[in-house]
């Protein structure tokens, strides 16, 4: 399913494209009113290949410096969770409620 329609069908790709084209045309006036030059996308989202080709042009178009990664790199964090969450056990790595979480992790 994509947003809510079956995917391959003529609905479903339009509606992909006008929710893509919608969330690019906000991104360009935000970074028009805050003077943004700089824009990364990343997890998920950026493996969608259309949103990757509006980024893109919108970098030539606007004199952007767009940060995209690797196609590889674009899976879901979950996957990503879980293999810090495996190590950190395999290590016997355990806390408590009370700890704050923290972005960074050593391996």
């Amino acid at each position: 399913m994509l947003f809510g329609l079956p995917k391959g069908t003529k609905a479903a790709s339009a509606t992909e494209l006008q929710k893509i084209a919608d969330r690019v045309q906000k991104l360009e006036k935000a970074a028009k009113d805050y003077n943004v030059t700089e824009v990364a996308i990343a997890g998920g989202v950026s493996a969608n290949s259309a949103l990757r080709n509006a980024m893109q042009k919108n970098a030539e178009k606007l004199g952007w410096n767009v940060y995209i990664p690797k196609f590889e790199y674009t899976t879901d964090n979950a996957a990503m969770i879980a293999m810090v969450a495996k190590l950190k056990f395999e290590r016997g790595e355990f806390t408590d409620l009370r700890t704050s979480a923290t972005a960074r992790y050593d391996m």
